[in-house]
């Protein structure tokens, strides 16, 4: 591909998977995003050896114009999860990404109960961490299930209260 007069290969990847779209996402240029996202042929849901698309890494660093490109490209598996079972709506409400979250809920395509393999799901890490403004926009989600337990029984209640954030336990108690 030729991107203004170099010759670019926008596939190749490093040893662990990493290709420059994924560096792209990591680092916020969304110009150069979009031109490879233009590219025909081009794999956009190639992970990377953990699973981590450019989805992922994008929500993960907070980069809401990344990802808003990421996700008006129809191609793109939005629930895709890590090969531990992150998607990229439980790694915002992890990180506490507001509007990456805001981005993600406003997406239909994107499962909002979807849980890792410990069966913690995006609201669970909200309350784990205490991300009130992440905690509050997945409970105006109508789709979100907010009993949902993990594997051991835990629910976002539970660990809102074991860590101590009193701040979370106020919007989960009516749902209790």
């Amino acid at each position: 591909m030729l991107l203004g007069y170099v010759r670019v290969e926008v596939d190749r990847a490093s040893d662990g998977g990493t290709m420059p779209r994924f560096m792209s996402a990591q680092n916020g240029p969304t110009e150069f995003l979009g031109r490879v996202l233009g590219v025909e042929g081009i794999e956009v849901n190639q992970a990377t050896i953990t699973g981590a698309m450019p989805l992922h890494i994008a929500a993960h660093k907070g980069h809401t114009e990344c990802l808003r490109r990421l996700l008006a490209d129809a191609r793109i598996e939005v629930n895709q999860a890590t090969i531990t079972g992150a998607t990229p709506l439980y790694i915002a409400a992890q990180k506490g990404h507001t509007e990456c979250l805001q981005l993600l809920l406003g997406d239909a395509r994107v499962e909002v109960n979807k849980a890792m393999d410990d069966g913690t799901m995006p609201l669970f890490m909200a309350a784990q961490n205490g991300h009130t403004e992440c905690l509050q926009l997945l409970l105006e989600d109508a789709r979100v299930e907010v009993n949902q337990a993990t594997n051991t029984g835990a629910t976002p209640l539970h660990i809102a209260a074991h860590k101590g954030h009193t701040e979370c336990l106020h919007p989960l108690l009516p749902h209790a």
